[in-house]
């Protein structure tokens, strides 16, 4: 069963927001969803935009289908304490959307990120995390990804192209999420989306339809090759044959992108024989002309 209010289209997936309900909750998603719809539009006068469904053991699954209501749904004080008249335990995402994120580069090495994160709080108010970005061997990098609350002050600092650290400017730029292959958390299946998905609801550890409840005590499964993992494991060969296939497309979008971009330039550039200068009297007309 699936409940979807009026959205307008947006291109950010947002991650869902885990609400659990403290005691056995026998309303319907759409009873509880326009609960919290009308709840929130009393308590904050902001209207709600979102998609749900019940997840592992009986939790609603509470997706955003915008990033206002997504950032307006992020601090569980604002939450009601109860739906439908049950309590409720709030669990926002650990990980945001990567458009929500930004790389600061000449962030030196021997810099502490917790330190320098409390004081760009007072400047960024909606900076909750700074992560140093590492090579595979682990050694550290000179930069740092910074986490917002705000995709409008992401915006704002990459039109900007820099951000203030103490008296220091940075450069900054976009946070580009490393390759993962796209998974459905209904069929686990790797070739659609889970709002699009149609088929029953698998465990995600034995790929069978049951309940979920209890949790599974069954053997490791994946629904993609039959191997003794869960699915969408980075093991499975299906998953390292689509992530190749993925490493593949974006090398061939960069190329296009740069002989675009090398064409667009040979087009703009010309020899000053090319183009003879006008005389005074002409060129003063041009100017008045135009």
């Amino acid at each position: 069963q699936q409940v979807t209010h009026p959205a307008a289209y947006s291109k950010i997936s947002f991650p869902p927001i885990v609400v659990k309900f403290k005691a056995d909750q026998q309303a319907s998603i759409k009873e509880i969803t326009d609960d919290l719809i009308l709840k929130w539009k009393n308590q904050h006068g902001i209207d709600l935009i979102i998609t749900a469904r019940f997840g592992h053991m009986h939790s609603l699954l509470v997706f955003a289908d915008d990033s206002s209501t997504f950032e307006s749904l992020l601090d569980p004080n604002r939450w009601p304490r109860t739906l439908n008249e049950v309590e409720i335990a709030v669990n926002i995402p650990r990980q945001f959307p990567p458009a929500y994120s930004l790389i600061i580069q000449q962030f030196h090495r021997n810099w502490s990120e917790d330190e320098w994160l409390i004081e760009l709080q007072q400047r960024y108010v909606s900076l909750y995390k700074i992560t140093r970005m590492r090579v595979k061997d682990g050694s550290p990098l000179n930069a740092v990804r910074a986490d917002f609350k705000s995709i409008e002050e992401v915006k704002t600092l990459i039109e900007s192209g820099k951000i203030n650290i103490g008296s220091m400017i940075h450069p900054v730029k976009l946070y580009h999420l490393p390759m993962r292959v796209n998974k459905c958390l209904k069929c686990l299946r790797h070739d659609h989306t889970t709002k699009s998905c149609s088929q029953p609801r698998l465990c995600p550890r034995c790929a069978q339809e049951h309940s979920l409840e209890h949790g599974c005590h069954n053997n490791e499964k994946c629904v993609n090759c039959g191997g003794d993992h869960i699915s969408g494991h980075s093991a499975c060969p299906v998953v390292q044959e689509k992530r190749r296939a993925l490493v593949e497309q974006a090398k061939i979008q960069r190329s296009d992108l740069l002989v675009r971009a090398e064409r667009q330039q040979q087009q703009y550039d010309y020899q000053g024989y090319d183009y003879p200068a006008l005389r005074n009297g002409l060129y003063f007309f041009f100017v008045q002309m135009h």
